[in-house]
């Protein structure tokens, strides 16, 4: 996946030096959203979807890992739900800086291939793993959307996701 990024992103440079409209590529820190993001499965936020799932969470046809995760949302109690909220809008406020600088983030859409027996073997850490560079976009309410980047050595499929603040969508759709 290196590889394939780093192809990419040289990809992506030759493009920003052979346009039209005036970009750069500059590096960004993105691990302050990753941050974020493990927040997501983490923290009190299970327990919003433990409510939409309602009566319905004890269903015979729910898939087991499914029912695991959101069945965690019952551990969390209202006051660690504020202090999470708390904690998210401080950090949101450092992830908005980051929309000072550039216009759109492009992060790997996932760190890894999966095979279906791994994602078997572990589906809760797996997924998780996963949705590392995009699990932060639905709590700080950005917009993306995933293409595919360079070819990987071995053949595998790899690609990036165009990340953008809420509402910028056709930026994001543009440069994507």
């Amino acid at each position: 996946d290196r590889a394939a990024w780093a192809s990419t992103v040289a990809q992506i440079e030759h493009l920003a030096r052979s346009a039209e409209d005036d970009f750069v590529v500059v590096p960004v820190d993105v691990d302050p959203l990753v941050e974020i993001g493990n927040m997501l499965y983490e923290g009190p936020w299970l327990a919003e979807r433990t409510a939409a799932f309602g009566q319905h969470l004890d269903a015979v046809d729910i898939d087991p890992t499914v029912r695991a995760i959101v069945s965690r949302g019952h551990e969390f109690s209202a006051v660690q739900m504020h202090e999470a909220a708390f904690q998210l809008s401080q950090r949101r406020r450092l992830a908005d800086e980051i929309w000072n600088d550039v216009d759109v983030l492009i992060v790997p859409t996932v760190p890894g291939v999966a095979t279906l027996d791994e994602v078997a073997a572990d589906p809760i850490g797996r997924n998780s793993r996963l949705g590392t560079y995009t699990n932060w976009v639905n709590l700080l309410d950005q917009c993306g959307v995933a293409v595919p980047g360079a070819d990987r050595p071995d053949g595998l499929p790899f690609g990036v996701t165009v990340l953008g603040p809420a509402w910028a969508d056709p930026t994001v759709v543009s440069f994507a």
